[in-house]
């Protein structure tokens, strides 16, 4: 069995700043590194909040059999990192260990100046990278407080689009602790100084998990850390990418150029995947386009290993055509000729499905409703039912999916 150790050391949690020492021992070899958070208000998150996200971004990481945490959590707290480690490592033995007594320095800023003061009275914030989903979040869910993770040079893109909207930002080097990162859990070191309650991200239909299931299920998707006593929310998994880019074409066009330049590079598949939606929704509107569609990658993804990307190429096919879409996927020939010579209307693409509105938190659901309408975009018709099932047959024959 591996032997794998991993302390958390020499912590400075002081308003404004969160830094510490990882160090791993991994099959006998050592990997240290320094991390820091770094915030534009002087927020003083808890031991246990660090203590809590910490372990939550250890989710992705190999497991580990001893872990230290040199901060003092309380045993009812202690109780829950354990519960959260383990429920998603069953049947490993490992030992979560804290230090027995709070630090001086903890002592010095039990009660940090004016941090009550800011708690707002809004229960939610919106996890805010100025991207083109999280932007229609922001149009959707109005006068929710914006939360921004700025991760340096590599991503600057981000800033230069989410510095515009004066968010609470959380600037970092962690990028490189685990192979993926779950960003809420960052955001939850300013839980104790805002006083939010629900965190709300911008993912979609595309991005939720086993999205091939949910193209025709209703279950619930549990996600969540409501064991730092805040609850995570997905409420535009309702939508798809061409929802979230009208939604942002309508209430905020002039945005639209930033926001997908600070997506992703340039010739990356989803660089040039939002593209392509938004030249169909200004192709479609009779806009004038304020931006150019970036270049292609240099292949084109493979049809067949993601169920998203197959998703949204028969909506190109339909919309652009086989010579643009086959720079972005290598489609069937098949399923070309299956579009082009089809009636479809492939309206239902640009409509929400109703059997999802249950992602929305109910008290705001009336006003997303009002706002998606506002922006042109209804729920499915009898029609749209037809054509999705349509389409259903057509993918069903690479994915395990059934007709709703």
């Amino acid at each position: 069995m591996a032997d794998n150790r991993i302390y958390f050391t020499r912590f400075t949690i002081v308003p404004g700043k969160v830094s510490f020492r990882c160090r791993r021992v991994m099959d006998g070899k050592e990997i240290v590194n320094h991390y820091y958070f770094k915030f534009n208000i002087p927020a003083l998150p808890s031991d246990t909040t660090v203590a809590l996200v910490l372990i939550d971004l250890m989710k992705d990481l190999n497991v580990f059999q001893d872990i230290f945490i040199d901060l003092y959590v309380p045993n009812v707290a202690l109780t829950a990192i354990r519960d959260l480690y383990r429920n998603r490592n069953p049947g490993e033995a490992t030992t979560i260990t804290c230090r027995s007594k709070p630090r001086a320095q903890t002592r010095l800023f039990a009660r940090p100046p004016k941090q009550r003061e800011h708690a707002s009275q809004n229960p939610y914030a919106l996890l805010f990278s100025g991207g083109i989903d999280s932007l229609a979040a922001h149009y959707l869910f109005e006068n929710i407080p914006l939360i921004s993770i700025e991760w340096g040079d590599k991503y600057q893109r981000e800033k230069t689009m989410f510095e515009n909207f004066d968010p609470f930002i959380i600037r970092t080097n962690i990028r490189n602790f685990a192979p993926i990162l779950h960003m809420p859990s960052i955001a939850m070191l300013l839980k104790d100084f805002l006083g939010f309650s629900h965190i709300i991200t911008g993912d979609v239909f595309e991005a939720s998990p086993h999205e091939e299931q949910r193209f025709a299920s209703t279950e619930t998707q549990t996600c969540g850390i409501e064991e730092t006593g805040v609850v995570e929310e997905h409420p535009i998994y309702f939508a798809n990418e061409i929802i979230t880019l009208m939604v942002v074409t309508h209430y905020c066009i002039d945005q639209v150029p930033l926001s997908l330049a600070s997506c992703a590079n340039e010739k990356t598949e989803k660089r040039f995947r939002k593209d392509l939606i938004a030249k169909t929704i200004y192709q479609n509107w009779g806009l004038s386009p304020n931006f150019e569609v970036s270049a292609p990658p240099d292949r084109p993804s493979l049809y067949g290993y993601c169920f998203a990307r197959d998703y949204l190429s028969l909506y190109f096919a339909k919309m652009l055509g086989k010579d643009l879409v086959t720079t972005y996927i290598k489609i069937p020939e098949s399923v070309v000729d299956h579009i082009e010579q089809s009636d479809f209307s492939f309206a239902f693409f640009e409509k929400y499905d109703q059997r999802f509105l249950y992602c929305i938190p109910q008290n705001l659901r009336d006003s997303v409703i009002i706002r998606l309408r506002g922006a042109g975009i209804y729920s499915f018709d009898a029609h749209d039912w037809d054509e999705y099932r349509e389409i259903v047959k057509i993918l069903e024959t690479r994915w395990s999916i059934s007709s709703p």
